[in-house]
């Protein structure tokens, strides 16, 4: 089997959540393709505390950080409402 190159970016609590989350539901159709999120815990609000993790894979290191990256930006812009 061959093995594609992955990236994870791992996102800390801050004020943009402002003591909400973003439902997965509404999230998870628009990360992107082969981009999955992993929520830790029950999701303590607490600053600089790690809540979730974003894993990507494509067909090159550059390209699955660019993708990891998007959804980042999607994940910290999204209503958080």
């Amino acid at each position: 089997s061959q093995t594609r190159p992955a990236a994870m970016i791992n996102l800390l609590y801050e004020a943009a959540f402002k003591g909400k989350f973003p439902d997965d539901s509404v999230i998870g159709g628009n990360l992107g393709e082969n981009t999955q999120l992993l929520w830790y815990g029950n999701r303590i609000e607490q600053l600089g505390r790690k809540v979730v993790h974003i894993t990507t894979v494509a067909d090159s290191a550059d390209q699955a950080l660019q993708r990891a990256r998007e959804a980042q930006r999607y994940l910290l812009n999204v209503n958080h409402a």
